[in-house]
């Protein structure tokens, strides 16, 4: 019981509903929650198969040490080449949204309403720390694929 009156207090609700009640909000607090979660996985999974569309923005590719030949693998980009690469994935990152249901809206990100105020262009991201959100995600291309045995070539 105490670990009941926690988690209903913790969400504002009242302890005397029924046991039904309770269980049904439970619930739908968990499909919810399994929802977002698969969600992620997939958010991240298509992150992944877009690396291939950045590197080409950028007139670069992905292959073996072997098949890069003598060129020199690039290990970081350059600031031009992440800003790129960032914008670009701000772009997906919206197609993915707004597949998913979601829309514009002033205010903070709403998961729950499919709402956020950062469905606009790159350009119009008013916040540089909102641009932020993509730029780690482009640095890291040159780990992710050096873990799958794979260089970076211009």
């Amino acid at each position: 019981m105490r670990f009941q009156n926690n988690v209903c207090s913790a969400r504002r609700e009242p302890t005397s509903r029924s046991p039904i009640a309770r269980l049904l909000a439970a619930i739908a607090f968990v499909a919810t929650a399994t929802v977002l979660l698969l969600e992620f996985f997939h958010r991240e999974c298509q992150l992944a198969e877009h690396i291939d569309v950045k590197l080409r923005a950028i007139g670069c590719y992905a292959a073996t040490a072997a098949r890069g030949g003598s060129q020199d693998a690039i290990t970081e980009f350059s600031h031009p080449d992440v800003e790129s690469m960032a914008e670009i994935e701000h772009q997906r990152w919206m197609a993915e949204r707004i597949i998913a249901g979601w829309t514009f809206a002033k205010g903070p990100q709403d998961v729950i309403k499919r709402t956020s105020p950062f469905l606009v262009e790159w350009d119009e991201l008013c916040l540089e720390g909102v641009k932020d959100y993509d730029r780690p995600a482009v640095r890291i291309i040159p780990g992710i694929l050096e873990r799958q045995g794979l260089k970076i070539f211009r």
